[in-house]
Parts: structure tokens; sequence; C-alpha cells
């Protein structure tokens, strides 16, 4: 029905007030669909709901809100109004694969592990939950940053086909923040447990400066994606502040294992140096390292599990 009524608008040409009624009918059905599975009477109340309401909170978040949904829309409006439609392409390119670990990665881990440590509000289990999730992201990101720097032209000609080399430099660049772009949204929920949300309003605030300050000062694509990428960065240390109590003791307490993953990096950067020249070879060396790599990881995770303890990881 939905669906239907989208077209319908579709066919007189309003397709603003389509998506507006498309996604307005959909929240509504599922609503009511939740209230049918869950048996739950439908009542109107505003009288307890605005007592409970912490407003702070609220504005505040909001407003991080409206500012991620800038942060995410204004380089590529900057680069389609500046240096063309072509360099548009190119850049959206390289940055929707950029995106693409922390969709897949920190956004999902985001909102599966939210209810989950709300409804537990345990320092505990809140700092098991960093320490697993920042050490895994930071092994599986570090060695991917790696393969795609070293394939990205493998991977830009198979994924686009020819006359698409321009990404290819950009896809570099992108490719040394890939932990960074998914680390904030894992830090996220526990921010929003902890009720920082002033953390996350000023670290949005701040991303929002840099994105502006790299625009200003940027003169092509290739030097925007690093700008990007630094910003980035910026982002995700300006809300490690909020925890960084916990963040710190994770990596006091997570050293052995940190030494590990940078000697496994290390040699993974050393022999794709020595076969950088062979096209298809270095490739395949990396898709192969990548998974006995990823295999080592799960393997040591099961058995210190075994063996009871996960202190290590």
């Amino acid at each position: 029905m939905v669906f239907l009524l989208f077209i319908f608008f579709a066919i007189l040409k309003k397709f603003f007030f389509g998506v507006i009624c498309f996604y307005l009918i959909q929240s509504i059905s599922l609503y009511l669909v939740g209230i049918l599975i869950n048996k739950l009477p439908l009542k109107i109340s505003f009288k307890n709901g605005l007592s409970q309401l912490n407003l702070t909170f609220s504005w505040q978040y909001g407003l991080y809100q409206i500012v991620s949904v800038i942060n995410v829309n204004i380089d590529n409006i900057f680069v389609g109004k500046f240096f063309g439609q072509d360099k548009l392409a190119y850049y959206s390119r390289g940055y929707q694969l950029f995106v693409m670990p922390a969709v897949l990665i920190g956004q999902v881990v985001s909102k599966v592990s939210f209810p989950y440590l709300k409804k537990a509000n345990d320092d505990n289990i809140i700092y098991n939950y960093l320490r697993f999730s920042l050490l895994i992201t930071l092994y599986i990101s570090s060695l991917f940053s790696v393969f795609v720097y070293y394939n990205s032209d493998f991977i830009i000609n198979v994924m686009y086909g020819p006359g698409w080399d321009s990404v290819i430099d950009i896809l570099k660049i992108f490719s040394g923040f890939f932990f960074f772009r998914v680390v904030y949204k894992i830090l996220e929920p526990v921010l929003l447990i902890k009720e920082k949300s002033l953390t996350l309003l000023v670290s949005s605030l701040g991303y929002f400066l840099c994105i502006v300050l790299s625009l200003v000062f940027c003169n092509d694509v290739n030097e925007l994606a690093l700008y990007i990428g630094v910003s980035v960065v910026i982002y995700s240390f300006m809300m490690s502040f909020g925890l960084y109590d916990e963040i710190l003791k994770v990596l006091k307490n997570s050293k052995a294992i940190i030494a590990l993953f940078f000697i496994i990096v290390s040699v993974y950067i050393l022999m794709s140096e020595i076969m950088d020249e062979n096209y298809y070879l270095s490739f395949i060396f990396g898709f192969v390292y990548l998974m006995l790599a990823l295999l080592f990881l799960l393997v040591l995770k099961g058995r210190m599990f075994k063996k009871g303890n996960v202190g290590l990881l």
C-alpha cells in the first residue's frame, strides 16, 4: 500500500510528498504492528512522558543528529559545486568505499549493542564491550587498510571497470582512516548510555568545523580526501575524550595483544611492499594473508574462551 501511494505521487511528479508519505506511513505501520505483536493497548498520554523527558539530553542529541546529517553531505555538495560533476563522481565512488566499513561494522555494532548495554547498565560490561570492540576493529581495519591500499587499482578496475582510474588515488588516501571511520560509531552507544550527549554534540560540531576548513583550503579532490580523513581522526579523538578513563584502561590492559597485532600488520606491509609491482600476485597474497589473519583471530579467541581466560582479548 505504501509503495502504491509512492507510485501515485511519482506519477503526479510530486516526489517530495511521495517520499514523506512513504516514511511516515511506514513508521506508523511498524508502530501499529509492534502494538499488535506485543498485545499492548493503544494509549496516548503525555502526563508521564513530559515529566520523565530529559530536555537537556534531548535537544543536545537532536542537534547532534542534525549536524551529523550535514557533515555527511556537505563535502559532496562542495565538490559538485566547485570541482564539477566528473570530480564529484570520482570522489563519491571513493567516499562510498570509505564509509562502507562504518556501515557494515560500526553502525551495526552500535545499533545492536545499545539496547543490551542500556539494559545491563553495568560499568564492567561496558568496559568489556569497549575492549572487545576496539581491539577487534583495530585488528580488522588495519589489515583491511593495508589490503585496500596495495590493491586499490585492482579493486577499482574490478568494481567499476575502465575509466575510473581517478578513484584509485582517492581510495588509497581514504584507506588509511578506516579504523577511525568505524570507531566513533562504536563509542556512540556508550556515550548515550552515560548521557554524554554534550560530548556527541561538541564532537560533531568540531567535525563540522574541520570539514569547513578542509573545503576552504583544499585545491583538488585528492587533497580534500586527505583533509576529510584527518577530520575523521579528530572527530574520533574528540568523542573518546568523553570516555577517557575507560579507553585508557583498555589500552593499559591490552598491550600484549596490540603488540601482536602490530607485528602481524607490519609483516603484511613488508610483504606487500615487496610484491607491489606484481599486480595479480599482490592481490592473491593480500587476500590469502587477510583470510589467514582473520582465521588466526578466531582461533586465538576460541582457545581463550576454551581455557576460560579472556584477559588477552
